[in-house]
């Protein structure tokens, strides 16, 4: 578990330093001012990095989620079936939650995407 552990911890340090660079992007972004087109640009890119940004932020949340577990020594065990899932699969999936049957199944059944267990959400840029 203390490598898992160690895992989740370098990603958790590595996406926050990523919304840092993030945040501070957008605020270089909106100090540019341009003509019409360059605004339109501007706020697509805004939109895109604020889409990336909560994105980023439901990976930390599940990191934390998946730290606590650890302490709580829920970690590694099914939510559905309540088998342990395999080691393996974790070294590769540290935020996995399902063991592979049951991910299987949920993906089969199309609740679930293949990277996490958070339902497909889909995203579109429109000119609203």
């Amino acid at each position: 578990m203390e490598e898992i552990r160690k895992i989740l911890l370098e990603e958790k340090e590595k996406i926050g330093v990523e919304i840092k660079s993030k945040q501070l992007n957008l605020s270089d972004i909106e100090r540019d001012v341009g003509d019409e087109v360059d605004n339109s640009m501007v706020e697509q890119e805004r939109e895109l990095n604020l889409l990336l940004q909560d994105r980023e932020k439901q990976h930390l949340e599940a990191i934390e989620e998946a730290l606590q577990r650890i302490e709580t020594g829920e970690y590694g065990f099914c939510d559905e079936c309540g088998d342990q899932i395999d080691q393996k699969r974790l070294m590769v999936i540290p935020l996995a939650q399902l063991c592979i049957t049951c991910q299987q199944n949920e993906e089969r059944l199309g609740n679930i995407n293949s990277f996490s267990r958070l339902p497909q959400q889909t995203y579109s840029m429109r000119d609203d």
